[in-house]
């Protein structure tokens, strides 16, 4: 009988075949081990899926909170609001939506009278937004404003000239000027909100700024009136 050849094909079906029952052999020695392993997996996939769905929901539920609690304080339902605005900063008050719900809140608190409770809301999420996030500055402005509401104009004019620089566009640093102003003839620092509209109106003649309509002008004329 003529001796078999074994050629190169044949070298590779049996390499194919050795390393196919290997595996088979692996598979069955360790099968616990592979089922638990591709377990892992399918529930890391299945995990990461869930956790974006869970996430998104999240965000779609604090949004609407947010609009909702700025709706009914469109409409003026101040008390109306907080319920929701309240809910959104406890649930999701690590989010833009959750910064963003303190703001309202504050504004809806000053809007239904609770001016203790505003100020008080305002002074602990002053600390619970980051120093960089824009409702920094819209929390301060109410701040400001609610501080006026409580009977302390002299701090409210403060709070504002901290809130006033060179930086602004002309429109917003005249009109927070012009509050800054009001809040000083209030105090009856009449000498200082003159002060402030001379410093205004050198900066309007310089082009340093651009007011519109004659609003400066007119501010200038009552309060020097005051001083007479």
């Amino acid at each position: 009988m003529a001796a078999h050849k074994f050629t190169k094909k044949n070298m590779k079906q049996d390499s194919f075949l050795s390393s196919t029952e290997k595996a088979l052999e692996f598979l069955q020695r360790n099968a616990t081990v592979v089922g638990i392993g591709l377990l892992a997996l399918v529930v890391v996939l299945v995990g990461g899926s869930y956790w974006q769905q869970s996430q998104e929901a999240s965000r779609v539920e604090a949004s609407y909170m947010l609009f909702q609690g700025q709706t009914f304080i469109d409409q003026g339902d101040f008390e109306g609001a907080v319920v929701p605005l309240r809910d959104c900063v406890e649930e999701h008050g690590g989010t833009d939506f959750g910064r963003y719900a303190r703001v309202a809140l504050v504004h809806a608190l000053l809007g239904a009278g609770e001016v203790d409770q505003a100020l008080a809301a305002a002074d602990r999420y002053a600390y619970e937004i980051p120093a960089d996030h824009p409702a920094v500055t819209e929390l301060a402005l109410i701040r400001a404003t609610a501080l006026a509401d409580a009977g302390r104009p002299a701090e409210a004019a403060a709070a504002m000239e901290s809130l006033i620089s060179a930086d602004l566009p002309d429109n917003t640093y005249i009109q927070r000027s012009l509050r800054r102003v009001q809040w000083l003839r209030e105090a009856g620092d009449r000498a200082a909100a003159v002060a402030v509209l001379e410093e205004l109106r050198d900066a309007a003649a310089a082009g340093e700024i651009t007011p519109i309509g004659t609003e400066l002008e007119r501010e200038l004329e009552r309060t020097r009136a005051l001083l007479d």
